[in-house]
């Protein structure tokens, strides 16, 4: 859940008090889609959209949603794989 912290100092010992809710977000969250085109996930991002069955479920609908061909690159070694995606649910 992000809140609206009214440019205050962030820290979690402030009095209570109401505040704004501005976003809920899935249920183990990874990062923010922001388009087919700007797709880079870390190792561990990656890693949870696929084997987290309760990762966050807007990559999952997104990504299964379209057929094509992605780069996986391994940014210590430099090693790549080029796959695909295509047919029911992006598979």
């Amino acid at each position: 859940m992000i809140t609206d912290w009214e440019n205050r100092a962030r820290k979690w010992d402030q009095n209570y008090k109401e505040r704004e809710i501005l976003e809920i977000r899935p249920k183990r969250f990874v990062k923010e889609f922001t388009n087919y085109l700007d797709i880079i996930l870390e190792f561990n991002e990656l890693k949870a959209l696929i084997l987290d069955k309760d990762s966050d479920s807007i990559w999952k609908n997104k990504l299964s949603s379209v057929s094509g061909v992605y780069l996986i690159l391994d940014s210590k070694t430099g090693n790549q794989y080029v796959g695909s995606a295509y047919g029911k649910e992006g598979t």
